[in-house]
């Protein structure tokens, strides 16, 4: 009989040479992007960084759009709620970029900008369509306005040139209730 009981699920323990480079990777990812923004990257360089193979990264990740959403997409996960009108978690999430506002702002500037954009808008295009949305092709631009909106709300706040407590903020990162029964209806 082996010393190693099986876990009690039927799934095989994680392999932790995976778990190791797909850290690797996340963590070189998330110092480049800072270093030089996300259009000044490459698979190569974030392969480099972790000291693996560029087909360890491919054998983890399809792309570097893949893996910013692996590091980012949780953290904007409560504003694409908001955007539908729930939020769960948006006080704790603003909390938690409040205290890592230096790399929040740098995040949100520049380069960086776009990609993440384009990540929240997915994200809010989702829970739009999940709650009904019914307005064709538009609902993709309203994920965008929604999307760009809301960071542009964050970058204000973060820089110091917005001042409100986080409830405050939560408030005016939820959609308005106007534009909300707009998606959720068609015209």
């Amino acid at each position: 009989m082996s010393g190693n009981p099986r876990p009690s699920s039927d799934r095989p323990a994680p392999d932790r040479r995976v778990e190791r480079s797909r850290a690797a990777l996340l963590r070189a990812f998330n110092q480049l992007i800072l270093e030089r923004g996300f259009d000044a990257l490459t698979a190569a360089d974030v392969a480099d960084a972790a000291n693996v193979a560029r087909s360890t990264f491919y054998a983890h990740y399809n792309s570097l759009s893949e893996l910013l959403s692996v590091a980012i997409g949780p953290i904007l996960a409560p504003l694409a709620h908001a955007a539908v009108g729930d939020s769960p978690g948006l006080i704790a999430m603003l909390d938690h970029i409040w205290e890592n506002r230096v790399m929040a702002r740098s995040l949100l500037a520049g380069d960086n900008r776009r990609p993440l954009v384009q990540l929240l808008a997915s994200q809010i295009e989702a829970h739009m369509v999940e709650a009904g949305g019914a307005c064709g092709g538009k609902i993709s631009l309203w994920a965008l306005q929604v999307a760009g909106g809301q960071l542009t709300l964050l970058e204000l706040w973060l820089c110091g040139r917005l001042r409100a407590p986080p409830t405050e903020i939560a408030e005016a990162l939820r959609i308005p209730a106007a534009l909300s029964s707009v998606v959720r209806s068609p015209p």
